[in-house]
């Protein structure tokens, strides 16, 4: 399973064959590393998922939520 490390919202759900991506607004001051040149940089975050999705648009998520079905790897 995937696991966030940041806590949001989850604000888009796409696909890109196989892959599932996750994008999630994240709270001010987490999980964002500065000085990145990304979308992290604007607080989103992004994770690619190959299995199904425990999660859904708007969702509101914390540090260690799975996102993912499956075994928690800690």
């Amino acid at each position: 399973a995937v696991l966030s490390d940041a806590s949001g919202e989850v604000m888009e759900i796409g696909e890109h064959g196989r892959e599932k991506i996750v994008h999630i607004s994240v709270d001010p001051g987490e999980g964002v590393k500065p000085g990145r040149k990304s979308k992290e940089e604007k607080g989103i975050k992004e994770f690619r998922i190959s299995g199904a999705l425990r999660v859904r648009v708007g969702d509101r998520i914390h540090k260690g939520d799975m996102l993912s079905e499956g075994h928690a790897d800690l």
